[in-house]
C-alpha cells in the first residue's frame, strides 16, 4: 500500500465498496439508471471507481496489476453467479463493461488524480491535529 497515516480507513473503504458490488450484483432487484443502456453504465462506473480507487490505495505496479486482473475476475465471476441464480442472468456484454471499467479506472489511477487518497490522508491528519 502507498504511505497513509491511515491506512486501515483507506483499504476499509475498498473493501466496503467491494462489498457493495457483491451485495448489488447478486441481490433480485439491481438499481438501474434510467438512461438508455444505463446498466452498462453502471457496469463500467462501478469498475471504474473501484479500480482506481485501488490504483490510489496501493503502492507499486505489481499490487496495482493485481487488483486489475482480480477486478476482472471477479466481474466474470459474479456474472456466471448471476446466471446461476433464477431472478438474474449473466451477460458477458456486462462481463466486458465491467472490464473497461477496470481498465478506464487504472488509467485515471495513473494521473494526478491517482495521488487523491493520499491527499485526503494528509488533509485529515491535519483536520485531526
Amino acid at each position: 500500500m502507498r504511505a497513509f497515516v491511515y491506512p486501515r480507513l483507506w483499504l476499509s473503504g475498498w473493501l466496503f465498496g467491494l462489498a457493495l458490488l457483491l451485495w448489488f450484483s447478486l441481490t433480485p432487484l439491481p438499481l438501474l439508471l434510467p438512461v438508455a443502456q444505463g446498466d452498462k453504465l453502471e457496469h463500467v462506473l462501478s469498475y471504474a471507481v473501484l479500480a482506481g480507487y485501488a490504483g490510489a490505495l496501493f503502492a507499486t505496479r505489481h499490487a496495482r496489476i493485481a487488483a486489475a486482473l482480480g477486478l476482472i475476475a471477479l466481474g466474470i465471476v459474479l456474472e456466471w453467479l448471476q446466471g446461476q441464480t433464477s431472478y438474474r442472468f449473466a451477460d458477458p456484454y456486462d462481463a466486458l463493461a465491467n472490464t473497461i471499467g477496470v481498465l478506464l479506472g487504472m488509467a485515471v489511477a495513473m494521473t494526478s488524480l491517482g495521488d487523491t487518497l493520499q491527499w485526503l490522508d494528509a488533509r485529515l491528519v491535519r483536520r485531526l491535529r
